[in-house]
């Protein structure tokens, strides 16, 4: 606050030629503050009002600030609209890099006792995947050492003779995105507060789970991480002819969580692996509502704004290769798509603009998860 007494005034400062502001610093002068006060107003001149109204030329409040620092090192309170407001925070720094996620092993050791878990599985699935959905179920109901909520969600098909068998189940939900398909991501935000547990599982409707695989995931969160992903063997089917997929097949039988990418510089979390705590979910506002490629940018800030995540380096389930799959479409939103380039252009985006600071206003969460197209079937 400034404060009056008998000294001299140090200098009050105006940038511009506003009657009304020359009125306010001469009853300023008057009433003897004794500490330099920038009056911050359009315009182009500096007058310092202490020293028989000398000007200078300046371009800009930033330049009349600089001028005047130079005279009077000491601290100047700011005053804007000749209201008094705190002088502006310093830019924020960009931290130096990139925090890189741990790689370990989760073994499942022979004992007469275990730590129980549960565990909420989301599945959500539409047309292209169907086919496989019934594998995709029963490996997570084959789970072992976990207790499983596993919720279903029918983005957007007409008839779903698959969820409705498994509905009868005791620990299965059942769901309709009525206005579907809006693809996993928006699909995870709109089921949020239906989750039962603690712990979130991710299980693509195309892919299959290895029985250990929520078991040796929650050990490891058992031990103070918030997030952890796995690796995957990826596979063809025998029925699949598509030599395309083989050849790719051939250049990567495996899919590691922890290797770096463009749009993972700490480490990817492989989606379909990954576990993590509910409550990290929400922290960060959930998934960004793409179509396509929002797990790696959620992922990855995450562990910028500080969430420990980790990288299982063992096999805990199989990824099917197959032509359309979200990734493996060209056309619509595979690696290659115009969709994917825009959405790698979006990530780009946010990797750099965490590193000022956490920001998860594209997350996809609070707007969401209120969504009434979802309905609860069962």
């Amino acid at each position: 606050m400034l404060t009056k007494n008998k000294k001299s005034v140090v200098g009050i400062f105006t940038v511009g030629n506003s009657r009304r502001t020359e009125a306010q610093l001469r009853a300023a002068l008057k009433s003897g503050y004794t500490q330099p006060i920038l009056f911050v107003r359009p315009g182009d001149v500096l007058t310092d009002f202490s020293r028989q109204f000398e000007s200078m030329p300046v371009n800009s409040a930033a330049e009349a600030s600089s001028l005047i620092k130079a005279r009077f090192p000491e601290e100047i309170p700011f005053f804007n609209n000749w209201e008094e407001v705190t002088p502006p925070a310093p830019e924020p720094k960009k931290i130096k890099e990139h925090p890189i996620i741990q790689e370990i092993t989760s073994p499942v050791e022979a004992s007469k006792y275990r730590k129980s878990f549960s565990c909420d599985v989301i599945i959500p699935y539409s047309g292209p995947n169907y086919r496989y959905l019934d594998d995709a179920i029963k490996s997570i109901l084959n789970q072992n050492f976990v207790t499983t909520t596993i919720h279903l969600i029918n983005d957007g098909m007409e008839r779903d003779p698959v969820g409705q068998k498994y509905a009868r189940l005791e620990n299965v939900r059942l769901y309709k995105n009525v206005d579907g398909p809006v693809g996993p991501y928006i699909t995870y935000s709109r089921l949020f507060d239906y989750l039962e547990h603690d712990f979130i599982a991710n299980q693509d409707s195309d892919d299959i789970a290895l029985p250990m695989r929520l078991y040796k995931s929650l050990q490891i969160l058992d031990q103070g991480f918030d997030i952890v992903g796995g690796a995957m063997e990826q596979f063809v089917a025998y029925e699949d002819g598509s030599e395309r997929m083989r050849q790719a097949l051939t250049l990567k039988p495996y899919h590691f969580s922890g290797k770096v990418y463009a749009a993972s510089p700490s480490g990817a979390i492989v989606n379909s692996t990954a576990v993590m705590k509910k409550s990290v979910y929400e922290a960060c506002n959930g998934m960004a509502p793409w179509t396509a490629g929002a797990d790696s940018e959620f992922y990855q800030r995450c562990i910028t704004a500080g969430f420990k995540a980790v990288a299982m380096q063992e096999v805990i389930a199989l990824r099917r290769l197959h032509n359309p799959s979200l990734s493996n479409d060209q056309v619509n939103s595979g690696h290659g798509s115009h969709l994917r380039e825009e959405i790698k252009r979006l990530t780009a985006e946010s990797i750099e603009r965490q590193l000022y600071g956490p920001d998860h206003s594209i997350g996809g969460l609070a707007q969401h998860r209120n969504d009434t197209e979802l309905q609860k079937l069962n």
